[in-house]
């Protein structure tokens, strides 16, 4: 829930806005904000949700303030994965340096094609023959197909 309520670009602002401060009311988190003090409300409200944010009544004011135990934990998160990629993609570096890789893997002319004297080849043998269609004695055919044909 960290991510997704990090994701967007306006509460990604209000976080920048609150890291800096101690605490800011909803009036000052608006300013230099392109919308409406009831969408900064909303997204205040993920942002608390996802525990990124907590508030505090302070007469007729809320502060929020960020909660930055919470952020470091997400950037210690990404910096593990970071490390996980980095890694990864060096196995794969090594790999594609290493002379095995460069020779391609020895393939037969017939790959994939079963051998002479293959069940498989055999059992496909008598599927195609099974396969056949039978010719249709006029005799049994169905009337009302019969008089579509007239």
């Amino acid at each position: 829930m960290t991510f997704s309520a990090l994701g967007d670009q306006r509460r990604l602002a209000l976080v920048k806005k609150l890291y800096s401060a101690d605490a800011l009311s909803i009036s000052v988190l608006c300013e230099d904000m392109d919308v409406s003090r009831q969408a900064i409300s909303k997204h205040l409200k993920t942002l608390t949700d996802a525990r990124l944010v907590s508030s505090e009544r302070s007469g007729r004011e809320t502060l929020y303030s960020l909660e930055k135990e919470k952020l470091e934990e997400a950037n210690a998160f990404l910096a593990l994965v970071g490390e996980k990629w980095d890694d990864a993609l060096d196995r794969l570096k090594a790999h594609l340096a290493s002379p095995a890789a460069d020779q391609p893997a020895k393939a037969t002319q017939d790959a994939g094609k079963p051998a002479e004297g293959d069940p498989a080849l055999e059992l496909a043998g008598q599927r195609s023959a099974l396969a056949k269609p039978k010719e249709q004695n006029p005799i049994k055919q169905n009337p009302i197909k019969q008089n579509r044909e007239k």
